[in-house]
């Protein structure tokens, strides 16, 4: 299955007697995002069989995109949304109803009318804000170690703040980082750059049963990153070994200044070798860093499938995904292709 579809009069009733059809909402803090979040989605209901409606309804709203979902997986479907990072707000589209009625918040100028046939519109599924909260940077418990090496509870821990410090990945971003990794197929993942474990928490909680491996060069985090249940090792990147590991997946924010990008570049370098055939990097990095970096995964065998600016709170960022496989890209180029024509 290619992923996407383009439903025409013609093909709709083949769908509609398979599939429900879900709508996602952007969260406000991403509504710029939508490529991403699409992508995001698109390989995060790929363990189910989701496809990506291209030409879907409800085109006039902002941020809405929509995607099938066999029906003899909804019940899966919530534990799923539950953990994706740039949506928070999901909607179904019953094509059953006798009558088109909005049952929602969404505002729409158009009839509820998708190629000729009617449908309702209900809220399916909202994240719950709280726990959201909770995740969060600025309020998750944390340990790390204190002047005296003795280990100390934290709240929002977010390092020193420094450019080679910055620690506060938002909760968002780190979810969205994870999906984009592929974990529902991955046995084992590794942040290199790991910090105060966004990474490690989210993927925790996107995949409990995943093993999670970081490293940080800073020792006063080490407590932390494994309270949050990763394997964890004291080291640098561009060094450190795991003889006999292969990871499915490489997942980091890495240090923004520009000044650590040789380092990053040679952190990869060194990582390469254990990271499996058909395996993924996603990597956050300062805007000025990304082009750099890109270049250098392509020229050790990577294939880019996402790229993607963000501003993340008036820093400039980028969100880069390569995978390893020539032939898993090959699979994706004409999703690729169609999510580049989103706007």
């Amino acid at each position: 299955m290619k992923g996407y579809i383009a439903i025409t009069g013609k093909n709709i009733d083949h769908y509609l007697d398979q599939y429900a059809v879900i709508a996602f909402e952007l969260r406000n803090s991403r509504i710029k995002a939508k490529r991403l979040a699409i992508m995001e989605a698109y390989i995060a209901l790929s363990s189910i069989g989701g496809i990506f409606i291209r030409n879907g309804p409800l085109g006039d709203v902002k941020g809405l995109f929509t995607f099938f979902v066999p029906v003899e997986h909804l019940d899966k479907l919530k534990h799923l949304l539950a953990r994706i990072g740039y949506c928070d707000r999901f909607y179904l589209l019953d094509f059953h109803s006798d009558q088109s009625e909005n049952h929602t918040e969404l505002v729409t100028i158009n009839e509820l009318i998708w190629k000729g046939r009617r449908f309702s519109l209900h809220k399916y599924y909202e994240q719950d804000a709280s726990l959201y909260e909770k995740q969060s940077p600025h309020k998750r418990k944390f340990k790390i170690l204190d002047e005296n090496d003795e280990v100390k509870v934290v709240h929002g821990y977010r390092g020193d703040g420094s450019e080679t410090g910055r620690r506060a990945l938002p909760a968002e971003d780190a979810r969205c980082m994870v999906n984009l990794s592929n974990p529902y197929r991955a046995a084992k993942l590794l942040d290199p750059f790991s910090g105060g474990g966004g990474i490690v928490y989210q993927a925790k909680y996107i995949k409990s049963s995943l093993n999670v491996y970081s490293v940080d060069i800073d020792p006063v985090v080490s407590p932390g990153l494994k309270f949050y249940g990763s394997e964890h090792r004291v080291g640098d990147a561009s060094q450190i070994q795991f003889p006999g590991k292969k990871f499915d997946a490489i997942v980091t924010e890495v240090p923004f200044s520009p000044n650590s990008t040789e380092a990053i570049l040679e952190a990869m370098d060194n990582l390469n070798p254990f990271l499996k055939d058909d395996g993924n990097i996603v990597m956050m990095s300062g805007a000025d860093q990304a082009e750099k970096i890109d270049h250098h995964l392509h020229s050790i065998g990577m294939h880019g499938y996402v790229y993607h600016p963000i501003d993340r709170k008036g820093t400039d960022v980028v969100i880069m995904a390569w995978t390893k496989s020539d032939e898993k890209i090959k699979r994706m180029q004409g999703f690729l292709d169609v999510v580049e024509r989103v706007y």
